[in-house]
């Protein structure tokens, strides 16, 4: 189950729910992982700001942030993978600063979110360079899946 939580003022709902959903559904399928339960904030940057600050004393804000949960996995239905919050104005502001759509970014940063929950990190290099390939492996995925819906409503 995904619990999408909106905080403060956020528009366009419907199509950001739909993004989410889409995206950490690929995740988890890329990973062979079709029953699962997480928890996703969206918010603004102040949102995240609070965040960061209460729980990881850094004092700005951020793009996504992610908290994997601490319970040992045994395989059984609902697992409780985590938290991730993500903010909207972080992920319009980066868009238009890559050249891409907000609904590209958005998934981006949903997906970078989802791995960390899975165990994904970034710390050195080779971290790095798996987590953004595994990145571009479920963005592949996920433009895959959307170009088969389209030819079967045809």
């Amino acid at each position: 189950m995904i619990d999408i939580v909106f905080d403060r003022s956020i528009i366009r709902r419907r199509l950001i729910k739909r993004i989410v959903e889409e995206s950490v559904d690929a995740v988890f399928e890329k990973n062979g992982i079709y029953v699962f339960d997480i928890s996703i904030l969206i918010t603004d940057d102040k949102g995240i700001k609070k965040i960061n600050h209460e729980h990881r004393n850094i004092d700005r804000h951020t793009d996504v942030l992610s908290f994997p949960s601490e319970d040992d996995f045994s395989g059984g239905e609902d697992e409780f993978y985590g938290d991730i919050a993500i903010s909207v104005c972080s992920a319009k502001r980066q868009a238009k600063e890559f050249g891409q759509s907000f609904e590209k970014e958005l998934s981006f940063l949903c997906i970078h979110g989802c791995l960390h929950l899975l165990g994904f990190d970034h710390i050195d290099k080779n971290e790095e360079k798996t987590m953004r390939q595994e990145q571009r492996n479920i963005l592949g995925y996920l433009r895959e899946k959307k170009n088969e819906k389209i030819h079967r409503q045809r």
